[in-house]
């Protein structure tokens, strides 16, 4: 189970999370992944940054792992039914 977690400092001076993606695979020359949740940006309010980080719908390869450690999250957290590699 390895993942990425990138963290931006947007316009406002804030920081937010802006992709969380799963390593799909190494290879001598080159590093695969699948985004699983990245933010949206919706625009600016009275200075600040408007946005969420919002799934992308492929359903992780660790949710076996997870499940055999008796951990259960709905398929919702993912987005539109696992709109991707099932």
């Amino acid at each position: 189970m390895k993942s990425i977690v990138q963290l931006e400092r947007m316009q406002d001076g804030s920081r937010r999370i802006t992709q969380v993606s799963e390593i799909t695979g190494i290879g001598s020359e080159a590093i695969t992944m699948s985004d699983l949740f990245v933010f949206q940006h919706q625009g600016m309010r009275e200075g600040k940054v408007i946005g969420r980080i919002q799934p992308t719908g492929i359903r992780p390869r660790f949710m076996e792992r997870l499940q055999q450690m008796n951990i259960t999250l709905p398929p919702q957290v993912f987005g539109a039914a696992f709109g991707g590699r099932i």
